[in-house]
């Protein structure tokens, strides 16, 4: 007896110890507390995670080969590369924080700018430790010290030097432009040969900052903060200038390219004859690479060229710290350094102080032909600026949305409420109709007699209230059908390949369809006698043709409902496509590396992007579908009738007396309209009109 409690209890022992040893915290190992033999010796078999912008495949090619290797033959780890944004890595960093979670996904990030600080400002990184990098020797602290205007202070390690350039084929532009003012005259001249990445893309954001410097008279006062009413003022000439010159560009300014990647195809394509990027030497290895022509050259503005370090840093969470380290150090190493200046594998530039190398890597790097489309170094720092603070660069962003991007819907909607206006006051024809529903005179006096007995006939026709309510139910069912249906046919399109998403943009064929085509496609299907009610018949489910009348004929209008349905989804899917094609197709890639289900990327991506569209079509197709006559017309029964079958009857088929109940009822119908418009706007909130190539 004795002998079994004792197993019992070293079994239940057995099992508190396990539990207990399971539940012991990850022990954290801070790389600066080891010498460098221990730091190799709890690296080696463990994997970095390195969060970077994967949108160049020469970057991501240099990565996933050149270090990648050298890091497993040199220190027996692995490099994961993970392509994401740095505000997407910023924002999940800051959740974990916020969340307390200690065991991060990521172990080293491609980080600068207003990401870095975000990511310093909230504490999201471990450090300072970039000075007890073994290569910090390499390094003059004086040229790093500072990153967009923000002290550094160790909580990241430089990565590499860039400078903003312009691309051209020396062959079309023998003399480019020198200045943003020129600039603006060349694009005027050769209307549509030119655009830029729309902001916040990286390359598009520097485009204008560096427009700003010139047109607004200079950076120097936003190298410091505080000066947000000066920059407000300067900022309103640059609008100007982007404003000025936005018909001009391709496809006239209505959209913009998504991202620098979509950029370059074009300009690899010959779309546009000037490009840019934040990569001396990125044209060169381009050449080589056979993307470009070899008459490519690049050039900067004249003393307006910006100029920027990037660096890499350790997530205050990183699961791998030791190995995190150790590929932060190696970057910066002479031979990574001296590997990435090379134009063909990236070009971009050293942040290396070769007078601190020995001479052997001293002379490798001298001895790197940069090629012929790359600027002289005198060149480069003759003509370079400095960026300024994040947080002017935030601004710059926004206002370029609001003053640029939607100056033509800010201008449209002047334009509209004008023209009502003027419609109302000199176009007299449609208010003396409504100046007879509301009275009429009688010698010198006006009464409001004639006006009660109108709204009195009004109330009192049979069937009105009926038909007021249907018409608003077939508009909602209509609208709503049509958005549900569109939004998921537009993410399934927008899903597919290249070459099928060609094929499957027969979807349009709808739109174009008379409404008498979309009738009679409707009754052929659905009708007593159509191809449903056969199919019906045919596996014994009906017994004859009287038992499938409820779809055109059940009093619901049903036959209308999806009539407009065939006609108007295919509208709700075209602008979703056109926003959807705006989404940088990364995010999807990103949301799928994290685990993101398909409602997480539809709620997180898809949505955010097309409820502008959404909301816009929403409304248009209420509008449509509550208006129209033709296809109520043909498909409608006699009661319950849609408003625009009972102002036609009013209308045209009743004596002139009956015109002023018509118009009674016109003008209520316009006000219930504009009712439910206020109400829809006032849940899902104005809609963000966005452009869009359609």
């Amino acid at each position: 007896m004795f002998l079994q409690r004792y197993k019992v209890s070293m079994v239940i022992l057995l099992i508190v110890f396990i539990i207990g040893s399971c539940a012991r915290p990850r022990v954290e190992i801070d790389p600066l507390t080891l010498s460098r033999d221990k730091l190799l010796q709890v690296a080696r078999g463990s994997t970095i995670r390195f969060a970077m912008w994967g949108g160049d495949e020469r970057i991501n090619r240099w990565v996933d080969t050149f270090v990648v290797s050298r890091m497993k033959e040199r220190y027996g780890v692995t490099v994961e590369r993970i392509p994401m944004d740095a505000a997407v890595f910023i924002t999940k960093l800051s959740n974990e924080k916020k969340a307390g979670k200690t065991d991060g996904s990521l172990d080293l990030l491609w980080i600068n700018g207003e990401n870095f600080a975000r990511a310093k400002r909230e504490g999201l990184l471990y450090g300072p430790y970039a000075d007890k990098l073994e290569n910090w020797k390499y390094v003059d602290p004086r040229m790093v010290s500072l990153d967009f205007g923000l002290p550094v202070e160790g909580y990241e390690a430089p990565y590499g030097k860039a400078q903003f350039v312009f691309e051209y084929d020396s062959a079309k532009i023998p003399d480019p432009p020198k200045t943003f003012r020129e600039l603006g005259e060349w694009v005027k001249k050769n209307p549509g040969r030119f655009t830029y990445p729309q902001p916040p893309d990286f390359t598009g954001s520097a485009f204008i900052r560096q427009a700003f410097y010139e047109i607004g008279g200079g950076y120097e006062p936003f190298l410091t903060a505080g000066n947000r009413i000066e920059f407000e003022k300067r900022a309103a000439f640059l609008y100007a200038w982007l404003n000025e010159i936005k018909p001009y560009l391709w496809q006239k300014g209505r959209s913009y390219p998504a991202s620098k990647a979509i950029l370059d195809g074009m300009f690899e394509r010959g779309e546009v004859d000037i490009n840019m990027s934040y990569t001396q030497s990125g044209a060169q290895g381009l050449i080589q690479l056979g993307r470009y022509p070899k008459t490519v050259r690049t050039f900067v503005m004249k003393n307006n060229s910006l100029s920027n370090y990037h660096f890499t840093a350790i997530p205050f969470n990183a699961r791998n710290k030791a190995g995190a380290f150790l590929l932060s150090d190696f970057l910066l190493s002479p031979e990574a350094q001296l590997s990435k200046n090379d134009p063909a594998h990236w070009g971009d530039f050293t942040v290396l102080d070769l007078g601190r190398l020995a001479e052997k890597d001293r002379r490798a790097f001298l001895a790197l032909d940069l090629g012929e489309a790359t600027l002289d170094l005198q060149t480069l720092e003759a003509n370079a600026v400095p960026e300024i603070l994040p947080e002017y660069l935030l601004l710059l962003d926004k206002g370029w949305e609001t003053y640029v991007l939607r100056a033509k819907w800010n201008l449209m909607k002047g334009l509209v409420v004008l023209t009502v206006f003027v419609f109302l006051m000199t176009l007299g024809g449609i208010i003396p109709p409504i100046l007879d529903v509301f009275g009429g005179w009688e010698g010198t006096r006006f009464s409001l007699t004639g006006s009660v007995r109108v709204w009195k006939a009004l109330f009192a026709t049979p069937g009105f209230m009926e038909s007021l309510l249907f018409t608003f139910h077939v508009a909602v069912l209509s609208a709503l059908a049509s958005s549900v249906a569109g939004i998921f046919l537009a993410w399934g399109v927008y899903s597919l390949p290249l070459d099928l998403r060609t094929i499957a943009g027969l979807y349009r064929i709808p739109i174009i369809l008379p409404h008498l085509t979309a009738a009679f496609l409707t009754l052929l299907f659905w009708g007593p006698t159509g191809i449903a009610t056969r199919v019906l018949y045919g596996l014994g489910l009906i017994h004859g043709t009287g038992d499938f009348t409820f779809i055109l004929y059940g009093g619901w209008g049903g036959g209308i409902i999806l009539a407009y349905w065939f006609k108007e989804t295919p509208f709700v899917m075209l602008l979703c496509l056109s926003s959807l094609s705006q989404m940088d197709r990364r995010l999807l890639l990103t949301a799928a590396n994290l685990g993101a289900r398909r409602w997480q990327t539809f709620r997180a991506l898809i949505w955010p992007n097309i409820r502008s569209s959404v909301h816009t079509a929403f409304l248009i197709l209420f509008l449509y579908s509550a208006g129209a006559f033709e296809i109520p017309f043909l498909l409608g029964e006699s009661r319950p009738s849609m408003v625009s079958i009972r102002l036609y009857t009013l209308l045209f088929d009743k004596n002139i007396g009956e015109r002023p109940t018509a118009m009674a009822f016109l003008l209520l119908f316009f006000l219930f309209c504009l009712l439910f418009l206020g109400f829809y706007l006032r849940v899902t909130g104005k809609p963000h009109f966005r452009g869009r190539k359609l």
